[in-house]
């Protein structure tokens, strides 16, 4: 079992992130979802059970509320620096539904773009949910994410089985493409980097052995597989460059056998070859910018969101 120390303060390399109240009226945690650069998204718990979306400029230390006009909560997911300002993706709630949306907002137009799976992606069955997860590029841009196929009214559904698919977005003409593990049962896309022009997916997929995490180059069909080991579940939450085609660093989570406990890791890929990974700590490790990873950890007080700076 992995059951390292909680870290403590004041010798802990924990960096809480905590949401202004007085931008956020009625927050409960903040939750550090993803981070590029200077910039971190998060989604902020409320009291009354809603979420907003939130961003923090590190550089600057200033706090901007994402909130999808008329939505009963929203989730931020994924920043991404633009051409002029900033991009930030995730999902959002219509009031009285239980069925998530995807968005894009460009802070330089202060627009929020609605991500909306067509219908002939999910063919013959139902298009339910879109969720997405990170957008790269600083004019045009790609986004990955996840949705669901589920079965059309119509049709049975006996024992469905998984029915989680991953995205790949291009905003140049707002084209949809399925991005699934080959063979998978259910796939995940979380974090997105282009790498000369390649572009390049992680996350996570289920298959008759297990949940496994998973780094894919799009453009050549490479698919680097990883399990944490001794773990039954492994999946990458996020997804950096470092240093050229085949180097990146990962956050991830892991649980181990007969544990409901997720654990939180970072891991370097060097030229395709996974390198020691660095346990975090029980906690959640939703993103990573460079050796930078945030997430969210347990404390006496409740959850708590951090940043962390791996050190080499």
């Amino acid at each position: 079992m992995h059951t390292p120390p909680a870290p403590s303060p004041p010798t802990s390399p924990f960096r809480p992130v905590v949401a202004p109240s007085n931008l956020f009226p009625g927050a409960r945690f903040t939750g550090p979802t993803g981070i590029r650069g200077p910039l971190l998204s998060a989604t902020v718990a409320l009291a009354n059970g809603h979420s907003e979306g939130a961003l923090e400029n590190l550089a600057h230390g200033t706090w901007t509320p994402i909130n999808v006009p008329g939505a009963a909560s929203t989730a931020a997911y994924g920043p991404e620096i633009a051409s002029a300002g900033y991009r930030v993706v995730g999902s959002f709630m219509k009031p009285g539904s239980h069925a998530n949306y995807g968005f894009i907002y460009d802070a330089q137009q202060r627009t929020y773009t609605i991500l909306k799976a067509p219908a002939l992606l999910c063919a013959p069955r139902r298009c339910n949910e879109v969720i997405a997860h990170s957008a790269y590029g600083r004019s045009s841009f790609v986004v990955v994410g996840n949705y669901d196929a589920v079965p059309a009214p119509s049709t049975p559904a006996h024992d469905t089985p998984a029915t989680g698919h991953a995205f790949l977005y291009r905003s140049a003409r707002a084209t949809w493409q399925t991005i699934d593990v080959p063979h998978a049962l259910s796939t995940t896309a979380y974090g997105v980097w282009i790498d000369a022009g390649h572009v390049i997916v992680a996350g996570g997929y289920a298959d008759a052995r297990g949940d496994h995490a998973y780094v894919r180059d799009l453009t050549t069909g490479r698919l680097l597989t990883y399990d944490f080991p001794g773990a039954v579940i492994t999946h990458f939450e996020g997804l950096s460059g470092a240093g050229g085609l085949g180097n990146y660093t990962l956050a991830g989570d892991f649980a181990d056998p007969g544990s409901p406990q997720l654990y939180g890791f970072f891991l370097s890929i060097d030229n395709w070859h996974p390198q020691a990974p660095v346990v975090l700590g029980a906690l959640t490790a939703n993103s990573v910018s460079g050796r930078v990873v945030v997430g969210i950890m347990k404390t006496n007080a409740g959850p708590s969101g951090y940043l962390i700076d791996v050190p080499q």
